[in-house]
């Protein structure tokens, strides 16, 4: 049987922490981590326009190499969104509790 303890939003299972995320945890996110989030998941966008490209496979097939280059706007949107806090990285904003 597992014991539970509750200990000021966190709880500890059998001795393992599985936390909850608090408020300033959720609310923290570093410049690199904004940088690395947002550089990779453009690179992830570039690879698929490049890997693409009217050689080979893809030569033949123009349908399928637009509809494989248009599901490349998801990590090109990621990448924005990531950026600018937009959704799904809404949660992650340090400034949407700041009051101006």
């Amino acid at each position: 049987m597992a014991s539970l303890e509750v200990q000021e939003n966190s709880y500890t299972v059998n001795g393992l922490a599985s936390s909850t995320t608090t408020q300033a945890a959720a609310e923290q996110d570093c410049v690199s981590c904004k940088i690395i989030g947002t550089g990779s998941l453009f690179g992830i966008g570039c690879y698929i326009i490049f890997a693409t490209r009217p050689v080979g496979y893809y030569a033949t097939r123009p349908v399928t190499r637009q509809i494989i280059r248009s599901l490349s706007a998801v990590p090109f949107y990621a990448s924005i969104a990531r950026w600018f806090y937009l959704p799904p990285f809404e949660s992650i904003d340090p400034t949407k509790d700041v009051k101006h």
